[in-house]
């Protein structure tokens, strides 16, 4: 489960999507980043966004 907005994908050697998701995050420091999170199958897609 990812912690933070740094903690999800950080490592360059990941792919190129993760890679992807991470430069959006870093672009998005608003209630925006939690819309990628919502799409996701995890808890955060039983949150309300913003």
């Amino acid at each position: 489960m990812p912690l933070a907005k740094g903690e999800y994908v950080y490592n360059p050697d990941t792919n190129a999507l993760s890679n992807e998701v991470h430069r959006f995050f870093n672009q998005f420091q608003s209630p925006l980043f939690f819309i990628p999170y919502s799409l996701l199958p995890t808890p955060y897609s039983l949150l309300p966004t913003p």
